[in-house]
This record gives C-alpha cells, sequence and structure tokens, in this order.
C-alpha cells in the first residue's frame, strides 16, 4: 500500500507542480476578467459530470470489486449507454442555453465537450486504480498533464488566444490521451457495445438518484462561493478568486491520491467486516499529514505569494490561504467516506450534502459586508468541516449497523 500510495503521490505531486506552474504562466498573460470565464467553466463543469453519469461514476470502483468479469462487462455497457443518452439530452439543453445566454455560449459549449471527455477519462482511471496498475494510471495522468500544458505555452503564449485558448487545450488534451487509452489499456471502451440492461440500468438509476438530487447542494458546497463573487462583485473579482481556488484547492490532488492508493484495501476489509482498525489507522495518518502540509502552505504564500502571482493578482493570496484550509477539511473526511460509498448510503449523502449546502450559503452572504470577497471563502471551510465531521459519525454508525469489526 505505501508503495502505491508513494507512487500517486509522487504522479500527483509532479502534476501538481506543472499545473501549478502553468497557473502562474497564465497569470502573466491573462487579465482577471480571463479568470473569471475559467471561473464560470468551473462552475459548469461541476454540474455536468455528475448529471452526465447520473452522478453514478461511484458503481464503476464498486462493481468492478464485487462483480466477475462477465457481470461487469455488462455492466459498463449498460453504464456507458446511460451516458451517451443523457450527454445527448445535455446537448441540445446546452444549445437552447448557449442561444438564450450568447455572452456565455463558448464557454458552455467548451465545458460540455470537457465535461464528455473527462467522464471517459474518469471510467478508466477508476478501473485502473481498482486493478492496481499504478503505473498505468501515472503515465495516463502525466501524459495529459505534460499535454494539456504543451498546448496551453502554444494557445495562449504564442497564439494570444486568452482563456479561450486554455480551455482548447484541455479540449485537445483530452481527446489525445482518450484516445491513447482506447489504442492501449480501455479495454471497456474498446469492446462497447450498445447494451440497456434493465436491471443495470435500474441499479444505476437507485444509486444515482439521490446523489442527482444533491448536485445542488454539491455545487453550493464547492462552486456557489464563485456564483456569490460574481452577484455580489463583479467578473474581476471572480476572477481573482477563481485564481485562488485552482491554487489552493491543488491540495485535492494529494486527497484524490490517498483514496486512489486506500480504496481497494478498504473496499476488500469492508467486504470482509475488518475494517475498523485500518480506517482509523489511515484517517489518523492522512489527517497528521494534512495538517502539516497546509500549515507549510500557508506560511509560504504568507511570504513569499506575490512573489509567485505577480502584484496584479495580489489580492488573490488571503483567499488562496482560506481555500487551503478549506482543501484541508476536504481531505479530511475522505478516508471515512469511503464506508457511505460502499455501502451505497447515497440518500445520506445527500442528506449531509444539503445540510452543510445551506449552512455555506447562509455564513457566506452574512459575512459579505464585514469579511467581502473573504466571505464565501469562509463559508466554504465552515461546510468542509461540517462535512468532515458528519461523514466521520455517520461512518461510524454504518460500521455498527453492518457489525464490521
Amino acid at each position: 500500500m505505501i508503495k502505491r500510495f508513494s507512487l500517486y503521490a509522487l504522479t500527483s505531486l509532479v502534476c501538481a507542480v506543472i499545473g501549478f506552474f502553468i497557473t502562474i504562466y497564465l497569470t502573466r498573460h491573462l487579465s482577471p476578467s480571463d479568470f473569471g470565464y475559467i471561473g464560470i467553466y468551473g462552475i459548469l463543469i461541476y454540474v455536468l459530470n455528475p448529471l452526465m453519469t447520473f452522478n453514478s461514476s461511484g458503481l464503476v470502483s464498486i462493481n468492478i470489486i464485487n462483480y466477475t468479469k462477465n457481470e461487469y462487462r455488462n455492466f459498463i455497457d449498460s453504464f456507458i449507454s446511460l451516458f451517451i443518452i443523457i450527454a445527448s439530452i445535455l446537448l441540445v439543453s446546452v444549445l437552447i442555453v448557449g442561444y438564450v445566454l450568447p455572452k456565455y455560449w463558448v464557454v458552455i459549449i467548451a465545458s460540455l465537450i470537457i465535461s464528455f471527455l473527462t467522464i471517459l477519462l474518469n471510467i478508466h482511471y477508476i478501473e485502473l486504480v481498482q486493478e492496481k496498475k499504478v503505473k498505468v494510471y501515472s503515465k495516463m495522468k502525466l501524459y495529459f498533464t505534460i499535454t494539456t500544458s504543451l498546448l496551453t505555452l502554444i494557445l495562449v503564449g504564442l497564439l494570444k488566444m486568452a482563456w479561450e485558448g486554455r480551455l482548447l487545450s484541455i479540449i485537445f488534451a483530452s481527446f489525445l490521451v482518450c484516445l491513447l487509452m482506447y489504442k492501449t489499456t480501455f479495454s471497456s471502451l474498446k469492446n462497447y457495445s450498445w447494451n440497456f440492461d434493465k436491471n443495470q440500468i435500474k441499479s444505476i438509476l437507485n444509486f444515482g438518484y439521490p446523489l442527482v438530487i444533491g448536485i445542488g447542494a454539491a455545487w453550493i458546497i464547492t462552486q456557489a462561493d464563485k456564483y456569490i463573487v460574481l452577484k455580489y462583485f463583479d467578473l474581476e473579482s471572480l476572477g481573482y478568486y477563481s485564481l485562488a481556488y485552482i491554487i489552493g484547492m491543488k491540495i485535492t490532488i494529494l486527497n484524490t491520491s490517498m483514496v486512489n492508493a486506500i480504496s481497494p484495501q478498504v473496499f476488500t476489509a469492508l467486504k470482509n467486516k475488518i475494517a475498523k482498525n485500518i480506517l482509523r489507522k489511515y484517517s489518523l495518518l492522512y489527517n497528521l499529514f494534512l495538517i502539516i502540509f497546509t500549515f507549510c502552505a500557508i506560511i509560504f504564500f504568507k511570504y513569499f505569494g506575490i512573489k509567485i502571482i505577480g502584484k496584479t493578482f495580489s489580492n488573490s493570496i488571503p483567499i488562496i490561504m482560506l481555500i487551503l484550509i478549506a482543501g484541508g477539511f476536504d481531505g479530511a473526511y475522505r478516508v471515512h467516506g469511503l464506508v457511505i460509498e460502499y455501502f451505497k448510503e447515497t440518500k445520506l449523502k445527500t442528506i449531509i450534502a444539503y445540510i452543510i449546502a445551506g449552512i455555506n450559503i447562509l455564513v457566506s452572504i452574512l459575512l459579505i459586508p464585514k469579511y467581502g470577497i473573504l466571505a464565501p471563502a469562509i463559508g466554504t471551510i465552515i461546510a468542509f468541516m461540517l462535512n468532515y465531521i458528519l461523514t466521520y459519525i455517520f461512518a461510524l454508525k454504518i460500521l455498527k449497523r453492518n457489525m464490521i469489526n
């Protein structure tokens, strides 16, 4: 497990460092308003990704462990077929919305294309993680990061395409890596055939519908802060906030590495009803790591932030420090969050999401008169902290109910 985590962490670190320097590069070539459009893309992608899969991607990681090869083949074909249907419906909807809101038409269409390609990539990433093919996973992640970065340098730096160039680089890189996967390791897509098995579709819908209902809450928790900034301030302020969010939430890359490394072992332990000690150990170790990492990152940006991102975006530095704290809490809940995911407690996830979403948006708006643009970031910290507490409490109850030792 340590070897897997080390490779995941190393890959994530390399990707994060490359992504960080590309973000800094963008601050030298894009205006705050350009970052505002990138922020709008972030808002859209967060909604489109779960909608296209009926928010049931978690079933891929669960079923690849619990199903036989033929059963999984039947499931994944049905999953992709449903995904294609939903994507087609969303395409029509997005075209209508783009016609009504022509100012944002390009960013809306680009977000839909990126979402479609990202979901295909994520399906295979999940498969690689659960099959413990760490090296293949790492290579694909690195290929995507490097390709996106090179295209960004060309389209934004040389061709001066502003925010449009950044989104095009993500589209092209996603397509190229998806094509590479198809040619090499993505057998689920390569062997795909149209299938609409009623039992599988019913399973997907039952798993996903509480989470689809919860998309609004999840959006509020992670994206409404940007919308609040846009509504109560302006596009330029959203640019400052979006840059801070991009940098501050780089910590989620480490969170994903941790989940990728431990999820196969945790799911197997839950299946065998011997997971308590494993969960306790991983939670303690990772929370300790998060505290140290977050503290060091905050100190770094406090004293060196303006030298890194430049004076133009100096207003982003206090927000970065707050988002780093929020990202720490976002990582802390994930170990015990695996328990809720494994037992398919999607209704519980939705209830928790709406509780913390309501608190998030209430706190954010109430604090604006006193803290200004910092208020949504403070609201996000409180939301993620509450998510950690509630997830931990309910995970323990689920373990007890299922007699997990």
